[in-house]
């Protein structure tokens, strides 16, 4: 390993605005906490505009501008260039794929003709810098005359504008803006249901909230085509909870609106149904299926009135799919019951029988296919290959999917459900230069977390590793909102994997959904320090073994997984030797009143509540900063993104000047704490190819300087 010292480099921290008389009050108990970098929420201001420059001179002066960043880039450049396929399905005859050249911001939506492929959308041509995405589409139906509705989102918003285009190419002039959290989904081809914010609140002088506006609450709306959008049908609203989110569906036979109502990220939800007249109606008055959030119900489908449900009610933690007439709810009946530690991730159902989709004990996935009456006819597939993207229509016998691994690339396979299932291969994604299964191998293992719970991991590493003894390793976790991690194909892991001679780690700690909503309840709320421990765990597993040593050891996590990991770092520093937190959510008392926040309280706890505020501001890392031994820290690098409308850069940007402050303050010289700003993008979905590659390279680079790790073809 080369020397990864970084001792004596003559450079000034940078500093941000500090506000000593800055003070909150929570609780009933009237805690009083300071936040003295509380200006730094606002993200137009002069002064966080300032900051935010400094952060990423410093950073590029440090460590982001260093030869071995470009040459990570330019590995990373021509490695990216070739050829991607996923997500296809069948609409009027014609077969459509999302393909992508390696080059491009975004993949191009396709069309098969004639054996030829055509672009059929392509959100590339919309902007110069790459920074309008698609964030979501749906079709109407798969008939030749079929409309695709798909939402546009700039600069990586949550906001996107829905339009249409008919299946032979033709645009209709309806468009829809203001689109938030929520799918699109048809009425005939007569109309859509959406879902948006009614108003945002104006900023709340009284609490000096200067952050992005707070939302007011979510409300689900009808568009019919030839219509101004500013006079779309307000179709069902909740006021009573600005946490409440409404999603909606249309069944297959354009009967039934099905609204699910989600109180923020609970696990728990509330659905309704209601029979579609025409024309639709104001404020429509649905059959309640499942009301006063006591449990988790999803519609699947129905096969004329006789609905599908996939639902933990009376206990199931592995899941169930129960079935009954829309007019008598009430008496639903077991079709596919609880199969204990077999998760049933998900469900559809077709006209010939339902697709089950579970992740087994060990972690494997398992794809089946049973009657409408729950019998078994066939098991799909079974193994750690990830699965994803089914499409589906009703009256069809065929699906297609995307099938990946850690070394394999996305493949769309054809699934033709007939007496015997027919699995082909539709089309691949790179060359044999891109499938790293000869020369990487993929393992899974188990750890002891510090209450004897088993932690559970999956690990990537080479062949022949070429030096003996400790070797770097880089573990990434989530843990949490009921997220499950699987190993899905990434681009650069394998090439952070080969060529620093490293090991990557996937860590399922509590909080997810791998197994069940029992190890879902016990990684939120105030079991949420259980998520810290097992990510802990893992790491520390790995150098009682002689594996690693706190030196060669990094973490990364993105979001809930950016405070997971800098949680970490607070809990742990001893055994980490860098840390990389990418959009975290970073001030665990503030949280609730930036954006979307609000809808996480049922995952973290409400700062307001006495028990609840003692747990989050034990863990919370921009409060903890001041208390930490930073001389004796891990190295740090925070990535956020100016247009972070979901987990603002206000997080990430107290954190760091805190940071900073503190380190001044202990006279720290011997380690690298660096934020990196990225402009004009957003929590991540929708990043161009370009923006991508530079913060991936710049992580390369991060972890190169500071684990000391020597670059080899």
């Amino acid at each position: 390993m080369a020397d990864n010292s970084i001792v004596g480099e003559e450079l000034a921290f940078p500093k941000a605005f500090r506000d000593e008389s800055k003070v909150y009050t929570y609780t009933s108990k009237k805690t009083e906490v300071k936040d003295p970098y509380h200006s730094l929420e606002d993200a137009d201001a002069s002064d966080t505009k300032n900051f935010v420059e400094q952060l990423n001179t410093y950073s590029k002066a440090r460590f982001a501008d260093d030869p071995s960043t470009q040459r990570v880039i330019d590995t990373l450049t021509e490695a990216w260039v070739y050829e991607r396929v996923s997500n296809a399905s069948e609409q009027g005859g014609h077969f459509f794929y999302f393909g992508h050249n390696g080059v491009q911001n975004h993949s191009v939506y396709y069309k098969r003709t004639d054996k030829r492929d055509v672009p059929f959308l392509d959100v590339n041509q919309l902007s110069t810098d790459g920074s309008v995405s698609l964030h979501c589409y749906d079709w109407s139906d798969d008939t030749n005359e079929a409309i695709l509705g798909y939402g546009l989102s700039a600069k990586g918003s949550d906001n996107y504008t829905i339009q249409f285009r008919k299946v032979n190419g033709e645009d209709l002039p309806d468009k829809i803006p203001n689109a938030k959290f929520g799918p699109i989904t048809f009425y005939k081809r007569q109309g859509v249901f959406y879902a948006k914010y009614l108003s945002e609140k104006s900023k709340d002088v009284e609490d000096d909230n200067i952050c992005t506006k707070a939302l007011q609450y979510h409300a689900l709306f009808y568009h019919e085509f030839g219509t101004d959008a500013e006079n779309d049908i307000l179709v069902y609203e909740r006021p009573d909870n600005d946490a409440l989110i409404i999603n909606a569906c249309v069944s297959h036979c354009n009967k039934y609106l099905i609204i699910t109502v989600y109180r923020g990220c609970d696990l728990v939800n509330e659905v309704f149904i209601w029979q579609i007249t025409d024309p639709i109606p104001d404020h429509v008055v649905p059959i309640t299926i499942s009301s006063e959030f006591t449990e988790k119900i999803d519609f699947i489908g129905n096969v004329e009135d006789k609905m599908f449900y996939l639902t933990n009610r009376d206990g199931a933690t592995f899941y169930k799919i129960l079935a009954g007439k829309l007019n008598d709810c009430s008496k639903l009946v077991e079709v596919v019951p609880e199969r204990k530690g077999f998760v049933l991730q998900g469900a559809t159902v077709y006209d010939t029988g339902i697709l089950l989709h579970y992740t087994t004990p060990s972690l494997e996935t398992l794809v089946e296919f049973c009657s409408h009456s729950g019998e078994k006819l066939h098991t799909i597939y079974q193994g750690f290959d990830k699965l994803s993207g089914f499409s589906n229509w009703f009256g069809k016998d065929v699906t297609y999917f995307n099938k990946e691994s850690f070394t394999t690339p996305v493949v769309i396979q054809k699934l033709t459900l007939k007496e015997k299932p027919v699995i082909e291969i539709i089309a691949k994604s790179g060359t044999e230069q891109h499938d790293y299964s000869d020369r990487l191998e993929v393992s899974d293992g188990w750890a002891r977390s510090s209450d004897g719970e088993k932690v559970h991991y999956f690990m990537m590493k080479p062949k022949n590793m070429r030096s003996a003894g400790p070797r770097p390793v880089l573990f990434y976790g989530y843990g949490g909102f009921q997220i499950s991690l699987s190993p899905g194909y990434s681009t650069s892991r394998p090439i952070f994997v080969t060529n620093y001679d490293a090991i990557y780690v996937l860590v399922n700690c509590r909080g997810g959904g791998e197994f069940g909503d029992d190890f879902y309840q016990a990684g939120r709320l105030l079991k949420k320090t259980n998520v810290f421990d097992d990510f802990n765990s893992v790491v520390a597993d790995f150098i009682d073994r002689g594996v690693t040593t706190p030196q060669l050891t990094a973490i990364e996590g993105g979001s809930n997984g950016g405070l997971l990991v800098a949680a970490c770092a607070r809990r742990a520093p001893e055994i980490l030797g860098a840390v990389v937190c990418h959009v975290g959510v970073l001030d665990m008392l503030r949280y609730p009143k930036f954006t979307i926040g609000c809808a996480w309280v049922p995952e973290f706890g409400d700062p307001e509540s006495d028990e609840h505020f003692v747990n989050l501001m034990s863990y919370s890392p921009y409060h903890n900063l001041a208390s930490a031994d930073l001389q004796n820290y891990p190295n740090m690098l925070v990535l956020t993104a100016d247009h972070d409308d979901r987990v603002v850069p206000g997080h990430s940007l107290k954190y760091l000047a805190e940071l900073y402050f503190q380190a001044e303050k202990q006279k720290v010289a011997n380690k690298l704490f660096a934020g990196v700003i990225t402009t004009d993008a957003g929590h991540g979905a929708g990043k161009p190819t370009y923006v991508t590659i530079r913060e991936t390279a710049v992580v390369f680079s991060f972890l190169e300087k500071t684990l000391g790790l020597e670059w080899q073809k």
